[in-house]
């Protein structure tokens, strides 16, 4: 999750909104959110960003999927296509597989072998072994649902504040100022100002929710719609 609470309030609300666009347009029911716990039961922290598809495309690097690290913030990937038109695919194949299955086997703490005598029993088929593996053991993965959020939360995600071409437009502009006598501490005092009407903005938002739901509750009406 996000640390702070101006960049949860961005990161942790947009999420929050993709996903429920992204299960909408699940209608074969294969998508699966998960996150990984200890044996304990507490949260397991996983900051790396790896995207695999099927056994022919594996991504490691530090770009996230949104507008701010694809346009804006520096970023650094590496990606593994296995071409089937190359010599050497088959051998990549089973190379990205091997990365896949040996990331599920250790979230779910059990061996490699484990995990794929359970996927091959299920025909490939990834969420079908995951339905079957999940839970095995006690350190596992577990069904991952974000918050619901308010009416100001669903607001704020889907203003698109962070769109990385605002901020490059700004960051231009910045730059440009800084060159001018002054302009560091007006800069800051901008920075400042920003945050700070962000943080008023959402406060009278959340207000607001708060006292729609007070009189909907007195009137005997459904809570507001959230997501």
């Amino acid at each position: 999750s996000a640390e702070g609470w101006i960049e949860s309030e961005m990161m942790d609300s947009a999420r929050a909104v993709l996903f429920a666009r992204v299960r909408d347009a699940d209608t074969h029911g294969r998508l699966r959110f998960y996150t990984p716990i200890t044996s304990g039961g507490a949260d397991i922290y996983v900051h790396a960003k790896i995207l695999v598809i099927d056994d022919t495309f594996l991504r490691v690097g530090s770009s996230n999927v949104n507008k701010r690290s694809m346009g804006l913030d520096t970023e650094c990937d590496l990606a593994i296509e296995a071409n089937r038109d190359d010599a050497h695919a088959q051998r990549a194949r089973a190379g990205i597989a091997g990365v896949r299955d040996g990331l599920i086997a250790e979230h779910l703490g059990m061996t490699l072998d484990d995990w794929t005598s359970i996927l091959a029993a299920a025909d490939g088929r990834l969420a079908a072994a995951l339905d079957v593996g999940v839970g095995t053991y006690a350190k596992t993965l577990v069904p991952f649902t974000p918050r619901r959020l308010s009416l100001a939360e669903q607001d704020f995600a889907r203003a698109q504040i962070d769109d990385a071409s605002v901020l490059e437009s700004m960051a231009r502009d910045f730059r440009r100022g800084l060159a001018w006598p002054g302009s560091r501490q007006i800069a800051a005092a901008t920075a400042i100002a920003l945050t700070l009407g962000g943080a008023a903005w959402l406060a009278t938002r959340r207000r607001a929710d708060a006292r729609a739901r007070i009189a909907q509750e007195g009137a005997g009406d459904d809570a507001p719609p959230t997501l």
